[in-house]
């Protein structure tokens, strides 16, 4: 509906879907540079490609196609470099315990049955499901063989994630002030954490976030403290437990043979 005004803001349709585009392409850049703060989650993987391949299948914008399906592709080549016998056996910045016990509860073991042949389907994944219906995503041929491959012996090295500082807000391209990038920083769980803090204040100030219960507790101490210029130091000083789920920089190594897979993650801050 290019031409309908929405009435809740008043753009029209090809107004808000150049402003998707904008934040889809920008996201897709920012991930493709420096992995996934939630770093091979055997959660939220699908999730991911099932967006993904709607944009690959159904956009009309062939540039924001192809970069779509280029980023499927990186996504599956993480779940392929660290594949055993089907298990995403490798670290995860986010899982389930369930998954972690068995991988007949993991989210990519219908994946994994489907895209390499490996493990067995386990009920119905959506991510999977979208994988099987695209009419338009083609998987290369390299990434069915690096998921296939067993050598006797294979060590794999990553980095997702950037540092949450001044430093990596400039070499990546992000603000540290300007509210459009706050999604981006509130993706790596970095709500209150002390170099962010000021910009979620804000953000959530100028669009009306405040009525929500994740920001609530924030909104009179926060303000506060944020107009006497230390909020920052008040955060760090405090470290509320939000700063707990903070996915920054992580360097993970994983290891395996034919008969067993080792993994962590070994310098993650």
């Amino acid at each position: 509906f290019p031409d309908a005004v929405f009435s809740n803001d008043g753009r029209t349709g090809a107004e808000h879907r150049a402003s998707a585009r904008e934040k889809i392409m920008r996201w897709i850049d920012l991930h493709a540079r420096t992995g996934m703060s939630e770093w091979d989650s055997n959660v939220y993987y699908p999730m991911n490609v099932i967006a993904l391949l709607n944009l690959v299948d159904y956009v009309e914008d062939e540039e924001l196609a192809t970069k779509a399906a280029m980023m499927v592709d990186l996504l599956l080549m993480d779940m392929g470099a660290d594949m055993f016998y089907g298990q995403y056996g490798t670290s995860h910045g986010r899982s389930k315990a369930t998954s972690i016990k068995s991988a007949a509860q993991e989210s990519t073991i219908n994946t994994a049955a489907l895209v390499w042949g490996l493990g067995r389907f386990d009920g119905a994944n959506r991510g999977s499901i979208a994988l099987a219906t695209s009419a338009r995503y083609d998987l290369p041929p390299v990434i069915e063989a690096i998921g296939q491959d067993n050598p006797e012996s294979y060590a794999n090295y990553e980095r997702h994630s950037i540092p949450i500082t001044e430093e990596a807000a400039a070499a990546y391209g992000l603000s540290l002030t300007d509210v459009n990038d706050a999604p981006l920083w509130w993706g790596m769980g970095a709500f209150s954490h002390p170099t962010v803090v000021d910009l979620t204040v804000k953000t959530a100030s100028e669009w009306d976030l405040w009525h929500y219960r994740d920001f609530r507790d924030m909104k009179d101490v926060g303000r506060i403290l944020q107009s006497l210029g230390i909020l920052s130091q008040a955060v760090s000083f405090l470290n509320p437990d939000a700063n707990g789920i903070v996915m920054s920089e992580v360097n993970k190594l994983t290891y395996r043979t034919p008969d067993y897979m080792l993994a962590n993650a070994q310098d993650y801050a």
